[in-house]
């Protein structure tokens, strides 16, 4: 299944980026678990069950950066602005 995932930061800068389900669709889906990955990547899945993250960061502060160095490039696989898109 296809969908467009709609995203903000500090509701100052919004990206949007069209993505494919992973795995099968079970018959009564309940939820829908989005994965933003720090190289970009992003994944999204259908579920009757809670989903696990794929992904545990580190917890960091929000005044200091984290040893790989806060990275965020899902700008380089999206399309963003600095207002909101529609």
């Amino acid at each position: 299944m296809r969908l467009e995932i709609t995203w903000t930061r500090d509701r100052k800068r919004w990206c949007t980026k069209e993505v494919h389900t992973t795995g099968p669709t079970p018959a009564n889906p309940h939820h829908l678990a989005v994965h933003f990955f720090p190289d970009g990547h992003i994944e999204a899945a259908l579920s009757e069950d809670l989903p696990e993250p794929k992904l545990r960061l580190e917890r960091a502060s929000p005044t200091e950066r984290k040893k790989s160095g806060n990275t965020v490039s899902d700008e380089q696989v999206a399309r963003c602005q600095d207002a909101y898109p529609y």
